[in-house]
């Protein structure tokens, strides 16, 4: 039981997978990533998920940039592969559709 109850609390703090977010008319979904420096994050792999599937993976370019290409509406969450430990960016979505932040942040882990 213990293992179990252990693996929950390590689950909350993941944070290679983004918030699930709701794309509601076809749009390219790109940018660009950095640190809380601004320094480009390159060569970092990325997924897009629908559900648990795999939908696109690409990895980022020398100078940070990605380009998921157009996506159809749907609901989405950008999950990040051998991190380095950055967490997954934060996706805005609203009239103009979605938009992942540019910065992201360096996993922390919680003190027990």
């Amino acid at each position: 039981m213990l293992a179990i109850v252990g693996f929950a609390e390590a689950k909350e703090w993941d944070c290679s997978v983004s918030r699930e977010f709701q794309v509601a008319q076809p749009q390219v979904l790109s940018g660009v990533l950095k640190d809380q420096q601004g320094a480009v994050v390159n060569r970092l792999e990325m997924e897009l998920l629908v559900g648990k599937r795999v939908f696109r993976k690409l990895r980022t370019s020398e100078d940070g940039a990605y380009d998921f290409g157009q996506i159809p509406s749907g609901r989405y969450r950008i999950r990040l592969r051998r991190s380095g430990g950055f967490c997954a960016p934060d996706v805005e979505c609203g009239i103009q559709g979605c938009t992942p932040k540019t910065y992201v942040r360096i996993k922390s882990v919680p003190i027990a």
